[in-house]
C-alpha cells in the first residue's frame, strides 16, 4: 500500500468519528460540532493530499481509484443526510432538502454507472472539473453548516446547482459508453 492509499484509508477511519460527532451534537454540546468541523477539515484536506500524491508521485492504483471517491461519497452523503435530519441544523440554517436529493441522486447514478461500466469491462474513471467543483462546494456546504455561517443555505443552493450541472455533464459524456 503506497502513501496515497494510506492517506485515503485514514480518511475512511475518520468517517465514523465525523458521523458520531454530528449525530450526537445538540445545543449543550458545542464541542462536538466544533470537533466535527475539524474532523471534516482534516478529511477534506487529506482528500486533496492523496490526490496530489497519487498524481505527482505516480502512486495511482486501482484500489485508490475506487477507495478515494467512495470515501468522499460516504462522508458527503452521510454528512448531508444527518445535517438535514438534525433539527439543530435544519431549522437553524433553513437547509434545502432538494440539495441533498440531488447530491445523493448523483452519487447513486455515478455508482450505478461505474458498476455497469465495470461489468462491461470498459471502466475508466474520468472526473470532470465541473464534478470536482461540485464536490468542493459540497464540502464547503458541510463546513459552513457546522460553523452556522449565516449564508449557509445559499452555499447549499449553489452546491446543489453545480451538482445538477455536473450530473448533466456526466450523462452527456458517459451515455455513449453505455450505448457502445
Amino acid at each position: 500500500m503506497n502513501p496515497a492509499n494510506v492517506v485515503t484509508s485514514v480518511r475512511l477511519f475518520f468517517l465514523p468519528v465525523f458521523i458520531y460527532l454530528i449525530w450526537n451534537y445538540h445545543s449543550g454540546s458545542e464541542h462536538l460540532r466544533i470537533l466535527a468541523f475539524w474532523v471534516a477539515v482534516i478529511s477534506f484536506l487529506s482528500d486533496a493530499l492523496d490526490g496530489f500524491l497519487a498524481r505527482r508521485k505516480g502512486w495511482k492504483t486501482k484500489f485508490g481509484t475506487f477507495l478515494d471517491p467512495f470515501c468522499d461519497k460516504l462522508l458527503l452523503d452521510l454528512g448531508f443526510l444527518i445535517l438535514i435530519l438534525k433539527p439543530e441544523f435544519k431549522n437553524a440554517l433553513s437547509l434545502p432538502l432538494w440539495v441533498v436529493a440531488i447530491v445523493i441522486f448523483r452519487d447513486l447514478l455515478l455508482g450505478a454507472g461505474t458498476f455497469i461500466l465495470y461489468i462491461k469491462g470498459n471502466l475508466e474513471i474520468r472526473p470532470s472539473y465541473l464534478g470536482k467543483s461540485a464536490v468542493v462546494l459540497q464540502m464547503f456546504s458541510i463546513l459552513s453548516a457546522l460553523l452556522y455561517m449565516p449564508f449557509t443555505s445559499l452555499i447549499w443552493m449553489i452546491a446543489g446547482f453545480m451538482t445538477a450541472l455536473a450530473t448533466i455533464g456526466y450523462l452527456i459524456r458517459e451515455i455513449p459508453h453505455f450505448l457502445g
